[in-house]
């Protein structure tokens, strides 16, 4: 039985891509909406339950994370496993601009504003740059979001289904009961 693990990928070395089981939820056409299961890796290693993430995965439970993705294989249905890919520099190039653009920009502006502050003979003190810093984070954000929409829109790095999943791949939801 093959388990859905979003962010553990298997590495295809020809087309450099990160390659991942899913489940079609609905097709429209030339898109398809797919749902991966989002898991931790817990109970897989020796530590198990004496562990943090294995505490919190309890607690919040298996989440799962719906997405479009581009297909050219028109007949699939729901509940159909597929392999998506993105390509590996694709996915690098979201996680800067993700993770890493806000980050920069606050510590510029917390950098550069106490620099200005000081020309014009103010006091830049802690204050001042912890607003700096959450201006600039903000700015990272604000742009972060246009740049995730103009990347939404493009379409040549975004995630593709790859093939239909062997007939041996079985999605099986894990239902938490509460």
């Amino acid at each position: 039985m093959a388990s859905l693990m979003l962010g553990a990928p298997s590495k295809s070395p020809a087309a450099a891509m990160t390659e991942e089981r899913v489940v079609v939820v609905a097709n429209d056409g030339s898109h398809v909406w797919v749902e991966a299961q989002r898991q931790s890796t817990c109970g897989q290693c020796s530590v198990n339950k004496g562990c943090g993430t294995a505490v919190l995965n309890g607690v919040l439970g298996v989440r799962r994370t719906r997405v479009r993705a581009k297909t050219e294989i028109l007949d699939l249905q729901p509940g159909e496993i597929v392999i998506v890919g993105m390509r590996d520099a694709a996915l690098l190039k979201s996680a800067a601009a993700i993770f890493g653009v806000p980050i920069v920009l606050m510590l510029l502006a917390a950098i550069f504003g106490t620099w200005v502050l000081q020309q014009f003979g103010a006091a830049a003190g802690e204050g001042a740059r912890i607003v700096l810093g959450f201006v600039g984070l903000a700015a990272g954000v604000v742009w972060t979001m246009y740049w995730a929409a103009r990347q939404k829109n493009d379409g040549r790095d975004g995630l593709r289904v790859l093939r239909r999943a062997p007939a041996a791949s079985v999605f099986v939801p894990i239902v938490r009961h509460v």
